[in-house]
C-alpha cells in the first residue's frame, strides 16, 4: 500500500500492479506470447496525482536466418488518470497499439533489438486523443540464470 504524504495531491494507492506473461513455441522457429500489465505512473498534471495502465498484448515471433528474430506485437487496454480532488474530471483513455521488434543476437547471450510501435489514444476527454509512434531500442544480456533488458 503506498500512503499519501501531507500535502501532497497523491491520495494513496491499494491496488495490484505487475506483469505476466505466457509464451508457447510452436515449432523450431515460431512462437507466440500473450502479456497482461497493470502499472502506476505518477504524474506532474495539477489534473491527476497518478494514472493506472492496464494492458492486455499478444506477439508472434519467428525465427530467421542469421541470428535474427522478428516479432509482431498488438494490444489493448486502457489508462485511468485518477484526480487529486473531485471537482477534476476523472479521465480514462482507452488505448489500441501495434508493432514489431528484430532482434539480432550478436553473441550467445547478447541481443540488440530495434522496433516500431504505434500507440493510439481514445480519450473520453476529447483534446487527449492522440497517436504516438516510438521507435524502439533495447539491449538484452542474458547471464547467471538471468536476464538484464535496457530499453
Amino acid at each position: 500500500d503506498l500512503e499519501p504524504e501531507p500535502g501532497s495531491i497523491f491520495g494513496g494507492y491499494d491496488e495490484l500492479t505487475g506483469d505476466v506473461a505466457v509464451q508457447r513455441q510452436l515449432g523450431w522457429r515460431t512462437s507466440v506470447d500473450l502479456r497482461a500489465s497493470r502499472d502506476l505512473f505518477f504524474a506532474f498534471d495539477p489534473e491527476s496525482s497518478h494514472f493506472e495502465s492496464d494492458r492486455l498484448r499478444g506477439g508472434l515471433g519467428f525465427g530467421l536466418p542469421g541470428g535474427l528474430w522478428l516479432r509482431f506485437f498488438a494490444g489493448m487496454g486502457e489508462d485511468q488518470y485518477i484526480p487529486p480532488s473531485s471537482d477534476i474530471v476523472h479521465r480514462i483513455d482507452d488505448v489500441s497499439e501495434w508493432g514489431a521488434w528484430l532482434t539480432w543476437r550478436i553473441a550467445d547471450r547478447v541481443g540488440l533489438s530495434l522496433g516500431y510501435a504505434l500507440e493510439e489514444y481514445d480519450s473520453d476527454v476529447e483534446r487527449f486523443d492522440r497517436d504516438d509512434d516510438r521507435l524502439l531500442f533495447a539491449v538484452e544480456i542474458s547471464a547467471l540464470g538471468g536476464r538484464v533488458t535496457v530499453r
